[in-house]
């Protein structure tokens, strides 16, 4: 990380970087009022991702960011689903895709809405991975 914010003390991989200016949180008050499954989940991408390399763990208010130098996904405990928003390099295309927001020609944020733990499988921490790989160092 090369820049930290003044106003919110996130650090970020770019001087001067857009960003949601909120201060950081708790991965306690980031579960807080959710199902207990929600904070399981996250235990298993975040143990998974740590397997992987390093990898920052950032709480906020919305969620829990996953960082390199850039964020490269993210958990958004939500009312009905615990939203898992990722980035790649390439077209996507699996029924668990609940949205795509394309960000260049090169980069596609993709979200997929959890509604069980047993949804955390194997292909999701695959997609996690190579969010992770193909995010800069």
């Amino acid at each position: 990380m090369s820049w930290t914010c003044l106003s919110c003390g996130r650090s970020f991989g770019r001087e001067g970087q857009s960003h949601s200016c909120v201060p950081g949180g708790s991965l306690e008050q980031s579960f807080v009022g959710r199902p207990a499954w929600y904070r399981e989940a996250f235990e298993v991408i975040a143990a998974h991702l740590r397997g992987i390399g390093d990898v920052v763990i950032e709480p906020v208010q919305v969620g829990v960011f996953f960082k390199r130098s850039r964020s490269f996904a993210e958990l958004r405990p939500m009312k009905s689903a615990l939203r898992v928003e990722f980035l790649l390099s390439r077209s996507l295309d699996d029924p668990r895709i609940s949205k795509t927001l394309p960000l260049s020609a090169n980069r596609t944020a993709y979200f997929v809405d959890l509604r069980a733990p047993e949804e955390v499988d194997a292909t999701l921490l695959a997609w996690l991975a190579e969010a992770y790989d193909s995010s800069p160092i």
